[in-house]
């Protein structure tokens, strides 16, 4: 069941992400590594044994994406890449179809590879529209198409 802290959890868990985002805008990766380290221990706690393998493989996910976020304010674009291209594998393996999060997720990951690859002219530009913002735009308008068919169903049913 819920736990009344469960809000607090939510919130505090927001605040670090926030935080992590902001050091990492503002050229901080010594803050935004700290911030995000404190947020993945506190998400370890938090994810307990009832948690489904899934959300504990999209969290460790997302603190990679953003980890990589990190690599690259840091001057390490070639990690960056490589953590990206890593999380893309990964949830293009995972054989249970699109949950909602992780469509966004690999929709988010593609966009922001291929875009340090164009900035950085990593892979040649071909490769980049192919392999990353052509599946980043084919995401988002799935994910458009469905959150549209998810509306109309719901309008449907009242």
């Amino acid at each position: 069941g819920e736990h009344p802290d469960d809000e607090i959890g939510k919130a505090f868990v927001s605040h670090l992400q926030n935080l992590c985002s902001f050091a990492r805008q503002h050229a901080r990766p010594n803050l935004a590594s700290a911030t995000l380290e404190r947020m993945r221990r506190f998400l370890e706690l938090r994810l307990s044994v009832d948690e489904s393998d899934l959300t504990k493989k999209i969290t460790s996910m997302k603190i990679n994406l953003e980890t990589a976020r990190i690599m690259q304010c840091n001057g390490d674009t070639t990690a960056a890449v490589r953590t990206c291209k890593l999380i893309i594998s990964s949830i293009d393996k995972l054989s249970n179809g699109d949950t909602e999060e992780l469509a966004y997720l690999r929709g988010e990951t593609l966009l922001q590879c291929g875009t340090w690859l164009i900035k950085h002219k990593i892979d040649a530009a071909a490769i980049v529209l192919n392999r990353f913002l052509k599946r980043a735009a084919e995401q988002a308008r799935d994910i458009y198409k469905k959150e549209q068919s998810d509306k109309s169903t719901k309008l449907l049913a009242s």
